[in-house]
């Protein structure tokens, strides 16, 4: 009788813990299947619904022999995660750091492993330690053997008090017999479990981790923290067509893959044999594998990588796509910037939503965008009067200036007046019915001014108390309609912060861990206020990206500001003027020579309807910073990253909410 390995019951993570309970409720209410999964088994499940959508890094990077020739840097890992990847997958190749006789490892390979791991673990990435010697060991199968589980040896005992974030990927592409390869991988995995008995492991069948394989792959069945790894590269002569180190492929080109019926059947066959035998011996699948080659026109690569990974999603895989950077990349090192046709095919950019006023859209629905203006407020006024406007005077000043906005292109307005000093969320609506421009309002208090604008009940409430009726908002709707804030306001007052403005930005933190909002915060050049606000974000263990730091223009130390960028923050430099265009220009200068352009938010602080009905334009930026930044030779691809992708990437709902619904 073989013995069973009993999996304690690690820290979960809440999406696992979902998983397991769902799955737990339809075992109890099947017999059957109650009699045959333990918890234990689906531990693996979870783990592959955790690792989600993810891509391979750092196999070709100088930094695994010199640290200060490292292509990949510190950033990246976070530019990885804000694009909406779940997981990394760290190729490793250790035999070129073998030592001695004993196949002892250089230790400045583990230095940068180490790197890896807590680079992507601080940046809440799973992470698959994927061991990548398969040319070598397809050389020689045999005699490699020794080194290999070696190897295998002094990495696990390494790795083994690293989190249940970290998985084993036994070897990539074993290209062997299946007698030889079921025999290495039963020796390695008993190597393995002797120091990380509790790990998640992932193994593939031979020859390219082919699906046509996996009848070959024996798995030990007493133990069920396996995940199988499969990759897909089909058909073979399009995702390959070019590539030099491909035999018969090399020379071919041309060859298209537009998504006919026929096409994507043929797709759908190869995936069913791995769906059947998935199911049949219940283990989950990740596609730790797939692309194609840049040789093959770009409309058939965004087409055919868009088409295997919804298709992978769609039977519950987990994938990693092959690679990163060097070849098939999604993200170019040497420009420093996504390649963004790939990554939009990988991660569309409509995965994210956005709450507007007139519902929901999709990020690359919403265009060019203002973060920070004020359609209307009666900011000034009481309180109690703030809600009060000559609605006629109002519709009748708004909206001609709106749709002269949008002639210039203009297409979404961040509105920032919050509740007790002006916000109307019905106005709202119907200014967007009659300019077509998508507005987005928020919840929030606005802890500036002195706290004339914090309701009294928030004075006497606890941080807890206070979220909740922003959950509400985002939950249910404003004002007893059906419109869901798109981010939190909230403001700070000059000089230290009180225990009510940071009451309130707890508040805040809680309302943005729960719902995904991003939290913009009218900060100025309150040093004290970022730096309390950053305690309370590490306290609660909520990123920087959630974060925007608004007025940031008046804080004049642009190297703390790109410090803070650097780590995820977003800086919001939004009271642009005509009179102060040159100064603008300096400072994204400065953000563009430090590569973080990409964390920068433009706007106006603008008001087309104050008290009295004074009018604050909000025009500048369309009439002079941007011609004033192509004259200073930005491309128009980099005011694109400002003013339509950095506000969907900031103000973006994705796998956040959806985690907590």
């Amino acid at each position: 009788m073989t013995q069973q390995i009993i999996l304690k019951k690690p820290q979960l993570a809440k999406t696992a813990l979902v998983v397991l309970t769902c799955f737990l409720a339809f075992a109890s209410a099947n017999q059957s299947a109650a009699q045959q999964v333990a918890e234990e088994d689906l531990f693996a499940f979870a783990q592959n619904e955790r690792l989600g959508k993810g891509v391979n890094i750092i196999g070709y990077d100088p930094i695994w022999n010199d640290t200060a020739k490292a292509r990949m840097k510190k950033k990246h890992f976070r530019l990885i995660k804000e694009a909406g990847f779940d997981n990394v997958r760290i190729k490793i190749s250790p035999f070129r750091f073998s030592r001695d006789e004993k196949f002892t490892i250089d230790p400045k390979f583990f230095t940068t492993l180490d790197w890896a791991i807590k680079q992507s673990l601080d940046n809440d990435l799973m992470v698959i330690v994927d061991f990548h010697e398969h040319g070598a060991m397809q050389e020689n199968p045999i005699s490699t053997q020794p080194m290999f589980l070696a190897m295998w040896k002094q990495i696990a005992e390494f790795l083994k008090d690293e989190p249940d974030e970290v998985l084993f990927e036994v070897a990539n592409e074993p290209n062997m017999d299946p007698e030889i390869w079921n025999d290495l991988h039963a020796k390695a995995h008993k190597i393995i479990r002797e120091s990380n008995p509790y790990r998640t492991l992932l193994l593939g069948p031979i020859y390219g981790n082919q699906i046509k394989r996996l009848k070959d792959l024996t798995l030990p069945e007493e133990d069920r923290n396996i995940i199988v790894a499969i990759h897909y590269y089909s058909p073979i002569e399009f995702t390959h067509q070019g590539a030099p180190w491909s035999k018969n492929n090399k020379d071919l080109s041309g060859i298209t893959w537009t998504g006919t019926e026929e096409e994507k059947l043929a797709v759908q066959e190869d995936f069913e044999i791995a769906t059947r035998w998935a199911k049949k011996y219940k283990r989950p699948l990740t596609l730790g594998e797939f692309g194609a080659y840049d040789k093959a026109e770009l409309q058939y690569r965004e087409i055919w990588t868009n088409y295997i990974a919804r298709e992978a999603e769609a039977r519950n895989w987990s994938w990693s796509y092959w690679q990163f950077d060097s070849d098939f990349i999604v993200y170019d090192l040497d420009k420093d910037e996504w390649f963004t046709p790939i990554k939009n095919a990988l991660v569309p950019s409509g995965q994210g939503t956005i709450n507007t006023v007139q519902g929901i859209r999709t990020s690359d629905q919403l265009g060019f965008a203002l973060t920070h203006e004020h359609l209307f407020s009666n900011f000034g006024k009481e309180p109690g009067l703030a809600k009060s406007y000559d609605e006629a005077a109002l519709m009748a000043q708004v909206v001609p200036y709106l749709r002269k906005l949008k002639l210039s292109g203009v297409q979404a307005i961040f509105d920032c007046t919050t509740a007790y000093f002006g916000r109307r969320v019905d106005l709202l609506e119907q200014i967007a019915d009659q300019t077509g421009i998508d507005i987005i309002t928020n919840t929030g208090f606005y802890g500036a001014a002195d706290d004339r604008y914090v309701p009294e009940m928030a004075k006497k409430a606890t941080a807890q108390e206070i979220a909740a009726i922003w959950i509400e908002e985002f939950e249910n709707g404003i004002d007893g309609t059906i419109i869901k804030p798109g981010f939190i306001k909230l403001a700070f007052d000059e000089g230290k912060p009180s225990k009510l403005d940071l009451k309130l930005f707890e508040s805040g933190v809680i309302t943005s861990k729960e719902t995904g909002l991003a939290m913009a915060v009218h900060t100025v050049n309150n040093k004290a206020a970022v730096e309390a606000q950053i305690k309370i974000l590490e306290k609660y263990k909520v990123p920087l990206s959630a974060w925007v730091w608004v007025h940031a223009d008046k804080f004049e130390d642009v190297n703390y500001q790109i410090s803070l960028a650097d780590k995820g923050a977003w800086i919001s430099l939004d009271r642009v003027k005509e009179k102060e265009i040159n100064n603008y220009i300096q400072k994204l200068d400065q953000f563009k020579s430090a590569g973080l352009l990409h964390k920068i938010l433009l706007s106006h602080d603008g008001n087309s309807f104050t008290v009295g009905g004074e009018l604050r334009p909000y025009e500048a930026i369309m009439d002079g910073l941007i011609p004033a930044m192509k004259s200073a030779g930005f491309s128009q691809g980099e005011i694109n990253l400002l003013m339509m992708e950095n506000p969907t990437v900031a103000f973006g709902l994705s796998k956040i909410n959806s985690i907590n619904d």
